[in-house]
């Protein structure tokens, strides 16, 4: 059950984010996503978008996709609590 639950853990966030992406960029002018532009974006709307989270979500969805690399690099320095890090150093 664990192997199943991690991989629908997985497929909700690579859809939570890409469903998060295709909306911001419906709406923006740009039609390539960017943190900072979407950032930008919503601080010119009003909004105050929390940053941190949503480019940990963007690296995490990165990482679901592809596994390592930058994006797991990045992620683990953004949120190294994301981390099973006693497993990986095994």
């Amino acid at each position: 059950m664990d192997g199943v639950q991690r991989i629908y853990r997985q497929a909700f966030l690579i859809s939570l984010y890409h469903l998060w992406e295709r909306e911001l960029l419906n709406m923006m002018p740009k039609k390539d996503y960017k943190d900072e532009d979407v950032f930008e974006f919503l601080k010119n709307k009003g909004f105050s978008p929390d940053e941190a989270n949503l480019a940990a979500l963007r690296l995490a969805a990165n990482v679901a996709k592809h596994s390592g690399g930058t994006s797991a690099d990045q992620l683990y320095q953004l949120r190294p609590d994301l981390f099973d890090t006693p497993e990986i150093t095994k």
